[in-house]
């Protein structure tokens, strides 16, 4: 995405351009989302908790738009705070870092291959600490 060209043919107020934009975007986040299926996030699947119980303190709910209207959220697996030793002893989350890891840098976005070295962190870790309002942008 970072490498097209725009341009609004009738040279308007920019309204095509953005919306434009904003449609590409949501494709390429849905492309995102399924090329990490099942790397970073997570339906709840006890099956997983069960293999490694002591990762269960590390999963966190969730939301999209999605998940928050149906109240249903997905679960993420963060190790951003995890230790190398404790992660040592997580083998099943090892495996998940090290999928994480080849992902990355097999992008073609330096960003992204950058991201490989620190491949327990998000790309964008926005975490409320408190307690927060949620306004779905997406109803349908």
């Amino acid at each position: 995405l970072s490498n097209l060209r725009w341009l609004d043919p009738a040279s308007g107020s920019g309204n095509f351009l953005t919306e434009t934009y904003i449609s590409i975007r949501r494709l390429e986040n849905e492309v995102i989302k399924e090329l990490q299926r099942g790397q970073i996030t997570f339906g709840f699947d006890e099956s997983f908790i069960k293999k490694e119980p002591e990762a269960k303190k590390y999963f966190r709910p969730w939301y999209g738009s999605k998940e928050f209207i149906n109240r249903s959220p997905r679960y993420c697996l963060w190790l951003g705070e995890c230790s190398p030793a404790e992660l040592r002893k997580l083998p099943l989350c090892m495996e998940r870092v090290r999928k994480v890891k080849e992902y990355r840098l097999q992008s073609t976005s330096a960003g992204t291959v950058k991201l490989a070295e620190r491949p327990t962190r998000f790309h964008v870790e926005n975490m409320p600490k408190g307690q927060y309002i949620v306004i779905p942008e997406v109803l349908s």
